[in-house]
């Protein structure tokens, strides 16, 4: 949020691999707007929103509090949601980021695996 003192038209640069980001950036407009969904999320009646749904998180997450998330769960009565914590990433190439979460390379060969095998347990495949 230290973002939002700044004009909506400056961009934070991406430290994301080029290959998995559209631009070299995201404006501050983009965050601002973020934040005000959210808190949008944070007071709405969600209880139309409890669905089987699986979410996979990181505890160390740059984007999204484990405990926060968690806590949201709790708050709004989201019990068909399956959160799935997941451990330690062997991301290949120096790749880093707890929340880029999309392809084997970004988490490994192993963590894939188990991911892989999670959806489609929940989807019953």
């Amino acid at each position: 949020k230290a973002l939002l003192v700044l004009k909506d038209d400056f961009v934070a640069y991406s430290f994301s691999p080029e290959k998995y980001r559209a631009h070299s950036g995201t404006p501050v407009a983009a965050y601002r707007a973020l934040f005000t969904s959210l808190a949008a999320i944070q007071e709405a009646d969600l209880s139309h929103a409890n669905l089987p749904t699986l979410v996979l998180l990181h505890p160390r997450d740059e984007m999204v509090s484990d405990q926060g998330f968690k806590a949201f769960l709790q708050e709004h009565y989201l019990n068909q949601w399956k959160l799935v914590m997941l451990g330690r990433v062997k991301a290949e190439r120096g790749l880093t980021y707890s929340h880029m979460i999309v392809n084997k390379e970004s988490v490994g060969k192993e963590m894939w695996t188990f991911i892989t095998g999670q959806i489609a347990q929940f989807l019953s495949l």
